[in-house]
């Protein structure tokens, strides 16, 4: 058809550079060269194209999309923002401002805390939620530095997804550029606690329910394990029939929701985990924590359910090709992984056909002694802190604790 997609992927975020998505944040307020923000936004509209960023703390991205005829003049616009960005009088106070505001709503809202004491649980001081600027930090935000940074964000190597109907060798062309790239360091593998025995964290909110996490840090990321990965989480939390759904929910009326499972995919690198969420009754959370370590712990086998599975992995595969559009971050996910024989599918697949409930077994004893952490979000008289306490080491940390501002 006539359409592009085009994204350009740059190994650097938050984690390189704490103020970058700030700086990006910025950028999206901005306007161009000569137009002002409104008046960028009506150029944009008038060749049908769609602009928008991303930030996170290993990366960020520009993503662009519209019509394939008006490729050139999109990419003109979308570099003159880099280059000479336009901010009006009063953006960034405006900005602090708001982020300010949607800070101080974080903190009251469950997920974003239950969140911010999962990263502390996994990550201890190395949370990317603590990561963050502090208030005072972002108060501080100097224009002139972030439109640095703007200017710069261009000047390092990046990876093309691009969808369209031009060949690579034209799209090279295109934005091919004769400025000189900075190097960029190397990216840093995600790494969880491991600590000797169980712990327990927590933090008190006033509320009916309680939220509850669970993870156990495992091995780093081993793409010749991707298939036990697969299994192990489709068959203790893939649907509404896996064993932690079945067994906490259905059968014992414990929560109102309960999945878990393993990392299926991470970076090079990075660690992967033993994971289970809850969402229940305060009164009952001691049980249905017991409950979700003894199913992690202690492996409940059945030929029925592992059939099942199978099934359900094998279909997955069948009805799942890549598509079209996907294309390009497909291969982007496989050289993340650290892949670089093409792609990994058919093997996989192989795999697959060939998977026995013995198997599933074997990598599921890995977990019967391996230390369990626990994180819970409720309120101390109501989800029986005495009885938890009882389950490991345990924490309560405030919400100053959680996060940096």
């Amino acid at each position: 058809n006539d359409l592009f997609s085009l994204s350009i992927l740059f190994e650097r975020g938050s984690r390189t550079e704490r103020a970058l998505c700030a700086a990006v944040d910025l950028l999206t307020l901005s306007g161009a060269g000569p137009y002002s923000a409104d008046e960028f936004k009506k150029k944009l509209f008038a060749l049908g194209t769609s602009l928008s960023y991303s930030c996170g703390e290993q990366s960020t991205a520009i993503h662009l999309s519209g019509l394939d005829r008006n490729l050139w003049a999109s990419l003109e616009l979308m570099t003159q923002r880099f280059d000479w960005p336009n901010i009006e009088d009063g953006t960034l106070k405006k900005m602090i401002e708001v982020e300010l505001g949607a800070r101080e709503d974080e903190k009251k809202n469950p997920g974003a805390v239950h969140h911010a004491l999962g990263q502390f649980a996994a990550r201890g001081q190395d949370s990317s939620v603590l990561k963050r600027l502090s208030n005072n930090e972002f108060k501080a935000l100097k224009e002139p530095n972030l439109k640095a940074l703007i200017r710069d964000f261009v000047l390092h190597p990046s990876r093309i997804a691009y969808v369209g109907n031009r060949s690579p060798r034209e799209i090279g062309k295109l934005l091919a550029s004769d400025r000189r790239l900075r190097d960029t360091p190397a990216r840093v593998p995600l790494k969880l606690l491991r600590p000797a025995s169980p712990r327990v964290l927590f933090t008190h909110r006033d509320m009916v329910q309680a939220q509850v996490g669970l993870f156990a840090a495992d091995e780093t990321f081993d793409p010749e394990h991707v298939v036990d990965y697969y299994f192990y989480s489709e068959y203790m939390g893939g649907d509404m029939s896996s064993v932690i759904f079945q067994e906490v929910r259905e059968s014992r009326a414990l929560a109102y929701s309960a999945s878990g499972g393993h990392t299926a995919t991470a970076d090079k690198g990075d660690d992967t985990q033993l994971w289970g969420r809850l969402g229940c009754q305060a009164d009952k959370t001691p049980e249905a924590v017991k409950l979700m370590e003894s199913l992690f712990q202690d492996f409940p086998a059945s030929e029925k359910r592992f059939h099942e599975t199978a099934k359900s992995i094998e279909e997955s595969y069948r009805t799942s090709p890549v598509s079209f559009r996907s294309a390009p971050w497909t291969v982007i996910g496989w050289e993340d992984q650290g892949l670089t024989g093409g792609d990994p599918g058919p093997e996989r697949f192989k795999r697959t056909l060939s998977y026995t409930l013995p198997k599933l077994k074997a990598f599921a004893e890995r977990f019967k002694k391996k230390p369990l952490t626990v994180w819970i979000l409720g309120h101390r008289d109501r989800v029986g802190l005495d009885q938890l306490k009882t389950l490991g080491k345990f924490e309560e940390q405030p919400l100053e604790a959680l996060f940096p501002y």
